[in-house]
């Protein structure tokens, strides 16, 4: 996301939330407070935390680190990860947002989750973004062995990604978008294929 974390948190609060709607608040376990702890959610401790970070003390930071996560540590399911920032002029920075899911949950309405897609990519100022079948959780070395044998499968850390590639494109995976304004040196849109 190539805008400042102020600039922007209005729209990340409001995809977050629509995201969660998708998926059921009821599929999250915990996030992480302030300090990194994880705490148990609910509604309540929802809504408290999108306050805590989007409209109350820490609303007004220049910078943001959001996750919430499933019910198991180890696998986790269902996460939400934002790393949001005050953006260096030409520094090459970006923020983040990382969503993630069961593949089966994706499979019952694939339709609903493009479209979700969609609209967040329409309403964010990104530089490129995708939808992958990807792992959470394992170990490294068991990651990398499947993701070896079936290629697009997405292994990386987002926040890794983020720091290393800023507004280049993590690769190509089953649905990708590239902003005009971040990609258009590197690509011939006249003769991209369809």
């Amino acid at each position: 996301i190539r805008s400042d974390h102020q600039k922007i948190k209005s729209i990340i609060e409001s995809v977050i939330r629509s995201y969660v709607e998708l998926v059921s608040l009821s599929n999250f376990g915990y996030y992480f407070n302030a300090e990194g702890d994880p705490e148990p959610i609910n509604k309540t401790s929802f809504e408290a935390f999108l306050d805590l970070w989007f409209h109350g003390s820490l609303g007004g930071y220049p910078n943001a680190t959001m996750i919430l996560q499933g019910h198991d540590p180890d696998y986790p399911g269902y996460g939400i990860e934002y790393w949001g920032r005050e953006l260096i002029p030409d520094s090459g920075e970006v923020s983040f947002l990382c969503l993630w899911l069961p593949f089966s949950t994706f499979e019952q309405t694939p339709k609903a989750f493009v479209s979700f897609f969609m609209d967040a990519i329409d309403r964010l100022p990104v530089s490129s973004a995708y939808v992958s079948p990807g792992f959470m959780g394992a170990a490294q070395r068991e990651k990398q062995a499947v993701a070896n044998r079936f290629r697009g499968i997405d292994i990386a850390n987002p926040e890794v990604v983020a720091i290393e590639l800023a507004h280049d494109s993590p690769g190509v995976y089953w649905l990708n978008y590239l902003s005009r304004e971040s990609h258009s040196n590197e690509l011939n849109f006249d003769a991209a294929p369809s």
